[in-house]
């Protein structure tokens, strides 16, 4: 599935009332692609639905589950960790503020959910991202620890 071309929705015709779900992969391609740097790859399966609830505004209700690869605090290594997150949210269209970070020139009066889905993710995940002590990488960790972890 080709996640970056499926990522965007044209706000003016998404949310018809009673649209079944639609499901995205996100994997490795897409989180590269995306001009961030905290999350290295994963494998999620996002499922989304869209309804307007008024004229200006489109309501996206989703749920995400899998795994991403993000580094470890610790030791800088790769570390998995697995997703389970859900998020109901109003966009008001006619918001520059709100249509400043979800849209961008190349797709004007498309919504990215791309960017929607990388920060529900994101926020999901612990503040804390480590291996269980005896999973760090040693050699790394034995520089930057006075004591054993």
């Amino acid at each position: 599935m080709d996640t970056t071309a499926s990522i965007y929705i044209d706000i003016r015709r998404e949310s018809a009332a009673n649209e079944e779900p639609k499901t995205l992969e996100l994997n490795d391609s897409f989180f590269q692609s995306l001009d961030q740097d905290e999350i290295k790859g994963g494998q999620l399966v996002a499922t989304y639905k869209t309804d307007r609830k008024d004229d200006f505004s489109i309501r996206i209700v989703s749920q995400l589950k899998g795994h991403v690869v993000v580094a470890c605090d610790r030791c800088l290594n790769d570390l998995s960790i697995d997703v389970e997150a859900e998020d109901e949210s109003v966009f008001d269209t006619t918001s520059e503020e709100e249509t400043f970070y979800y849209t961008d020139e190349q797709h004007p009066n498309k919504f990215n959910l791309g960017w929607y889905f990388y920060e529900v993710v994101l926020t999901s995940l612990p503040i804390e991202r480590k291996h269980e002590p005896e999973e760090c990488d040693k050699s790394i960790t034995q520089h930057i620890l006075s004591e054993d972890i």
